[in-house]
């Protein structure tokens, strides 16, 4: 048997306790890291957008808009707060959020948010926003709300869900119909498809490529 001395015994516990200390710093290091990576980063940006829809906050959702998409469209902060008092908080009214805000990380810089919304009748439907990678960083079309708001109106006119992508393109261009008055008078007269390069559409060429769209997927 050998005898170990109690000066060895502290020496072994001293490195013990600096070996784990050492795991703890490390593992602090990459919670840290993890925590701004780009991957992250953008699951949180995309929660917060999600998380101002469900809130009804035109301030905060606006600073999720890509400011060129914006400015092609003819939107600025101003038009933006009062096309969503008009058309998205309305259409907003009863839904509640129905479960936790799921997100995921997709192609380098870009994530994806999506949370479920119950209306008092029992209507479910799924809200789902994905800022990509812009020169302001991560961002939106600000159409992004209005789409979803009129998904929402949709259903309640329906009297249920969206669950084909014929009814879900007919809910925008139905909603286009209805809003292309409002959305005019404010001076807001097309809409950017992209971002990188942007394609200005104007609201009859949207209504055409809807109505085209939904055709093609009903055949």
């Amino acid at each position: 048997m050998i005898a170990v001395s109690d000066e060895s015994l502290r020496h072994a516990k001293l490195a013990g306790l600096a070996y784990f200390g050492l795991l703890g710093l490390a593992a602090l290091i990459y919670l840290i890291e993890d925590a701004n990576s780009s991957a992250t980063i953008a699951r949180k940006n995309a929660i917060a957008a999600v998380e101002s829809f469900l809130n009804d906050n035109p301030q905060e959702a606006f600073q999720w808009c890509d400011p060129a998409v914006a400015a092609a469209s003819g939107i600025d902060e101003r038009r933006f707060a009062e096309a969503w008092r008009r058309l998205i908080s309305p259409r907003l009214k009863n839904w509640t959020q129905d479960g936790g805000i799921d997100s995921w990380s997709g192609e380098p810089n870009t994530a994806t948010a999506e949370v479920w919304m119950r209306h008092p009748s029992g209507i479910r439907i799924q809200v789902a926003l994905g800022p990509v990678a812009s020169k302001s960083g991560m961002s939106l079309n600000p159409m992004s709300f209005l789409y979803h708001a009129w998904t929402l109106d949709a259903a309640v006119r329906r009297g249920g869900p969206i669950e084909t992508q014929s009814s879900l393109i007919a809910s925008w261009l139905n909603g286009l119909r209805r809003d292309r008055p409002t959305l005019e008078a404010l001076g807001v007269n097309q809409r950017v498809r992209g971002n990188n390069p942007l394609h200005v559409q104007t609201w009859a060429e949207t209504d055409s490529r809807f109505a085209m769209l939904k055709i093609s997927v009903d055949n």
